[in-house]
């Protein structure tokens, strides 16, 4: 960890981002100004990570991040159908993936405390969706076979 680089004020203000994120996403109402947040967050995020700020600043920003994508997810229409289409939201494109993700985290918003207390780790996203959705079927092992019940990459070579 790289701590005569990181400022107490940084510090202050990663620890106490949830909470910011939570007063921001009341006022933001509109598409742009939740992307200008995540924006923002994601840049945050990435300088922790350079400076190996470490969990304690690491992890409340990572959850804001979440807190964000889920707040977008709720602004974002529903998808016309068909494959690889876009869809402009306020001038926004939004990947087809990327705009389905938000969407499930607004869906299952209400577990993400569930999910925060539930890890020690830094939080992200797709764990967030797999613990949300029930579709990490595996416990612990994220890559085992649904068939044989054996982790991926571990199977004994037949002889």
């Amino acid at each position: 960890m790289a701590t005569g680089l990181i400022t107490a004020q940084f510090r202050e203000q990663a620890i106490a981002f949830p909470g910011a994120v939570d007063r921001a996403l009341a006022e933001a109402k509109t598409v742009g100004l939740r992307k200008g947040l995540l924006d923002r967050a994601v840049a945050m995020a990435k300088y922790a990570e350079q400076l190996k700020a470490g969990i304690e600043i690491e992890r409340p920003i990572a959850i804001g991040v979440l807190k964000i994508k889920a707040g977008l997810g709720e602004l974002l229409p529903a998808e016309p159908g068909g494959r690889g289409k876009t869809i402009a939201t306020d001038g926004i494109v939004y990947a087809p993936n990327t705009r389905t993700a938000y969407r499930k985290m607004a869906a299952h918003r209400d577990k993400l405390d569930a999910y925060v207390e539930s890890t020690e780790d830094v939080p992200t996203q797709g764990e967030f969706i797999r613990f949300a959705t029930g579709t990490e079927k595996a416990g612990t092992h994220a890559h085992v076979s649904l068939n044989t019940g054996i982790p991926n990459g571990t199977r004994q070579p037949n002889t």
